[in-house]
Formats: structure tokens, C-alpha cells, sequence
């Protein structure tokens, strides 16, 4: 989560979902994070992009900007102007995914993609790759993940068949309760 500068101590009262609840999260209008926070009991409020998200930040519109983990160092380096910062000591976890979409009418692409992306998966390769691009680097050295109070949120809207009780599509397995269908949609 990005922060105002100054209000770390704030944070580190946060112990649970319901402490959380008592603050108001940022989001962009349409995003779906939006709904995914809202349908936790956590109260947000919509406004344009980033960079209007963070003016609102420091003007106290908000409490805290959730970016991901992939987004926030990059957003923090283009914003150090400002008096904002990373929250140290939580992280705000749902299920997600990233979907690549081909035109429905183009199988022969959409088979090959899957025969691809199966085939790294199972050689090993796609971990490789995910774990040696930048992007994945810079989240896993910046943020300290392992040393943060992680709070579990269902996403309501992620579609039934990402798999979400298998392991092995995740950088660590969900809790029971995070794999059932009253979590997610169900198809």
C-alpha cells in the first residue's frame, strides 16, 4: 500500500480486516479492484488515474493507494516527489491473474499459446523467466513480502476456472477459504 509520509505508526496499529475497515482505500474509477475491496466490508473511494489518486492521497481524500506488488515500486520511483511512501508492515492479498485473450475465431493461435505456456509451466522454464524478469526481482527485493502481515481478501469476480486450490499456479498455495466458490464466481 502506498501511504502518506508520516503515517507509518498509523499502519502499525493495523492488526486485521476489521482495523483496515475503519480506513478508506483509493482506487480508479472502473478498476475492479474497487469491487473486490468493497465486497471485503473495506470502504474505497474512485477517482481518475494514478496520478490524481496520489494528489488525493496527500490531501487526505484517502487513507491508502493498495497497488500491486509489480506496480508499486515503479509508481513510487515516478511519484518520489511526493510526500508518499510504501506501508511497511502489511500486505493486502486476493486472488488474481493476468489472461492473455486471442479472437475467438483464431483456435489454431489459441491452442498454440496454450501448448506453449503449458509446456513452460511443465519444463520449469516459465518459473525461470517470472522469477529472473525485472519486474518480478524489484517486487521480491523492495517489498520484503516475507516479512509483512499478510490479510486475506476474497475476490468475488475472479471467474471459477482460474485455479485457485492448485499450488503449484501460485507463489504459495490459498487457504482453504480462499479456494471455495462462495470466495469466487463459480461457472
Amino acid at each position: 500500500m502506498i501511504i502518506r509520509k508520516g503515517e507509518e505508526e498509523r499502519f502499525a496499529g493495523v492488526k486485521n480486516l476489521r482495523d483496515l475497515s475503519r480506513m478508506i482505500a483509493g482506487q480508479g474509477v472502473g478498476w475492479s479492484d474497487a469491487e473486490i475491496l468493497g465486497h471485503n466490508n473495506l470502504n474505497v473511494l474512485t477517482a481518475g488515474n494514478v496520478g490524481t489518486l496520489m494528489d488525493m492521497l496527500i490531501h487526505s481524500r484517502f487513507d491508502y493507494f493498495p497497488r500491486g506488488a509489480l506496480q508499486i515500486s515503479t509508481e513510487l520511483e515516478t511519484h518520489q516527489n511526493k510526500p508518499v511512501v510504501m506501508e511497511q508492515g502489511l500486505l493486502l492479498r486476493y486472488p488474481n491473474m493476468t489472461a492473455l485473450y486471442v479472437n475467438a475465431h483464431n483456435l489454431p493461435l489459441a491452442e498454440r499459446l496454450r501448448y506453449g505456456l503449458k509446456t513452460a509451466f511443465q519444463d520449469g522454464s516459465f518459473e525461470q523467466f517470472f522469477n529472473s524478469h525485472p519486474s518480478s526481482i524489484a517486487a521480491m527485493q523492495n517489498i520484503n513480502l516475507d516479512k509483512r502481515k499478510v490479510l486475506n481478501i476474497c475476490n468475488p469476480i475472479l471467474p471459477g476456472w482460474v485455479p485457485v486450490n492448485n499450488g503449484k499456479f501460485w507463489l504459495e498455495p490459498w487457504p482453504d477459504k480462499y479456494q471455495e466458490d462462495a470466495c469466487h464466481k463459480s461457472e
